[in-house]
């Protein structure tokens, strides 16, 4: 069966939060949904993190948000997808 989207995110959330996460297998995963993608990479190109450099590889930005700011990245992508399904299902 597969995952729902909001689903997929939480089980990324659910790793990040492991005592021993594995980044690189995790960026591999965000790697696969643009969604998450876009919104990891728009966060750790942020002022945030203050780099000269833009950062375009998830591996990459993984590393330098860490997994707990990865984790509210995810975190702030469910609440997002939420609130749309919400939406869509009010307008019906």
């Amino acid at each position: 069966m597969k995952l729902s989207f909001v689903e997929q995110c939480q089980a990324l959330l659910d790793r990040t939060q492991s005592e021993d996460a594995d980044l690189r297998a995790i960026s591999n995963q965000i790697a696969e949904e643009e969604v998450i993608l876009h919104a990891v990479l728009r966060r750790a190109n942020s002022a945030e993190l203050g780099i000269e450099n833009p950062i375009h590889e998830v591996s990459h930005a993984a590393a330098m948000l860490g997994s707990k700011k990865l984790g509210d990245v995810l975190k702030s992508v469910i609440e997002d997808q939420q609130l749309l399904e919400q939406q869509l299902t009010t307008q019906q």
